[in-house]
């Protein structure tokens, strides 16, 4: 409880702090906020009080990016995670946050070999003959070092810094109160879930605290990879593995950020490989590599890609990739109306979301990449102004959607440096023909069929739910009522709708009923699905054949 107390105290001593770095970078509403947590009640101040006089000239995105790097590391991480995330943040903060770089100072071998040794129970030597007084590369989580293992592998150990749990802990703690003092005084919630975008950037970030996540995302990677894919992911040591230690095998080949690589004559080969293999995750696996910059790719010799720094990682799950399906199709066969229709239904509006507007504005976007040259407009151009044309709209986009933007924008940046003449929608095309035929396959289709029933199965259990709370609002004097004056005989209407959520659930509980029964009696499965199917149909078309009120 005592303990409790002092973290509380001390996290509002950190808000108070972090707000007046805020004021010193120029922003107005934490001036407001730091005189309304101090003073319990709003009171606002000039703008220039308190404003640093260096910063003056610099734009607001700038100021952001420089007052993040001050706070120090979690909030580097907070602002690069925010920067991918253009549905939620406007674009000119989204471009300043992406320029975001970990700025730290190296371990000390001491610290390393203690934190190694703590990890492993056992002292560094007894588990490598060798390991390099200096990292590899150097982050705010952790650094990397190469090691040999004493049964001869050579191999890299990430190892985390001491104490960045509980620092990052601490900040979130701060950073939660934050978003409870600007939820309070309503800054930024008209634009922005504050709550939900803090929830997602947390649990990311207690997941890149855990190596053996990582260690996993790199296993299950290296399960799909197909010889004939030319992609390497690192082998994993588990026994050198743990929550704060990470080893796996070294790759002796340079990063494609190194200068002049790669060769002239692996560039193109490495363009397709690259954009092949992250479309096939995406697209078939539903499981990618989240953080595929220049840094994190590495060539070999022989040409191979290997792709390394498996900390962060998307999923999707089932509808998303069905909709990612539609998207993918309606880019490759020019459909702007399969596009807009599909991007639309996967948004969240609130109150203030302008839907028409929204699809006006992605109509000509769409259309435009769709008319116009990928030199003169990529693609990663075109996912760009879609997130940015939600945040305007009020459209907050499912989370996987925009991770998923950040990996085809930096594809295909990477493939453009490779190869000047890329074509990403030339890559597209052959996956696309697999994707349409993969929906008329039969088992597709029955997946989709009765994914559909047990959703109309759902709607139909609760209308009686909602019948219920209608007649509660009649009673209360709360409903409002909108009357068509063309409507004829809403009675009649009323009773063929009952009648025909009643058929739907008949159908519905049919099909599933049949469906499960082919494995066990086939032949009373077949006619019981059967007997749904032709319930549907004859809803169906008596639904089509029903004049319109």
């Amino acid at each position: 409880m005592i303990w409790t107390v002092q973290r509380r105290l001390r996290s509002w001593g950190r808000v108070n702090q972090v707000l007046t770095i805020a004021m010193r970078y120029g922003f107005r509403q934490a001036r407001d906020l730091l005189h309304t947590a101090r003073l319990g009640r709003r009171r606002s101040v000039p703008v220039d009080a308190q404003a640093d006089p260096k910063l003056r000239g610099k734009s607001a995105g700038e100021r952001l990016r420089l007052m993040l790097q001050e706070l120090g590391p979690t909030y580097v991480k907070l602002g690069q995670l925010l920067s991918t995330r253009r549905d939620l943040v406007p674009a000119w903060a989204a471009d300043e946050l992406a320029k975001l770089q970990d700025q730290v100072t190296p371990l000390p071998l001491g610290t390393v070999r203690q934190v190694v040794e703590a990890e492993l129970g056992a002292p560094l030597e007894q588990h490598f003959t060798d390991f390099s007084a200096e990292p590899l590369g150097s982050a705010s989580l952790g650094q990397v070092h190469r090691a040999v293992t004493t049964d001869g592998h050579k191999v890299a150990v990430k190892v985390q810094r001491p104490g960045i749990e509980r620092v990052i802990e601490d900040d979130l703690s701060v950073i939660g109160d934050l978003v409870g003092l600007l939820e309070k005084h309503r800054v930024l919630t008209d634009k922005i879930n504050l709550r939900q975008v803090y929830e997602e950037v947390a649990d990311q970030l207690r997941d890149e605290l855990v190596y053996t996540i990582e260690a996993r995302n790199a296993e299950r990677a290296a399960q799909t990879v197909e010889p004939e894919e030319g992609v390497r992911i690192p082998k994993v040591y588990w026994p050198l593995t743990t929550s704060r230690v990470l080893c796996t095998e070294l790759f002796e080949a340079a990063k494609l950020s190194d200068p002049d690589q790669p060769p002239d004559a692996l560039r193109v080969d490495l363009s397709q490989r690259l954009v092949r293999f992250a479309l096939r995750q995406i697209l078939f696996d539903g499981f990618f590599h989240a953080d595929l910059h220049a840094g994190n790719l590495m060539v070999f010799p022989d040409g191979k890609l290997g792709l390394i720094d498996w900390g962060q990682v998307g999923l999707l799950g089932r509808r998303m990739r069905d909709s990612l399906d539609e998207i993918f199709v309606g880019i490759a066969t020019h459909d702007t109306e399969r596009l807009v229709d599909e991007i639309v239904a996967m948004g969240l509006t609130d109150d203030n979301a302008d839907l028409e507007a929204f699809r006006y504005d992605l109509t000509r976007a769409l259309d435009r990449y769709l008319h116009l040259s990928r030199r003169d407009y990529p693609l990663g151009a075109v996912l760009a102004r879609i997130m940015d044309l939600s945040y305007v709209h009020h459209i907050a986009l499912p989370s996987e959607l925009p991770m998923l933007v950040k990996v085809l924008g930096a594809v295909e940046g990477t493939c453009l440096q490779l190869n000047p003449d890329f074509d990403l929608r030339s890559e597209l095309e052959p996956l696309v023909r697999r994707l349409i035929g993969r929906q008329f396959q039969p088992d597709q289709i029955a997946r989709s069929t009765l994914a559909n029933a047990r959703h109309l199965s759902r709607l139909t259990q609760a209308l009686p739910r909602q019948l219920a709370n209608l007649f509660e609002r009649v009673d209360a004097g709360t409903l409002v009522v909108k009357v068509d004056t063309d409507l004829d005989d809403p009675g009649r209407y009323l009773v063929h709708m009952v009648r025909s959520h009643s058929v739907a659930t008949v159908a519905c509980g049919l099909m599933i009923a049949g469906a499960l029964a082919l494995g066990t009696w086939p032949l009373a499965g077949q006619i019981t699905f059967l007997a749904g199917v032709l319930a549907g149909l004859g809803l169906l078309l008596s639904v089509i054949r029903r004049p319109q009120p």
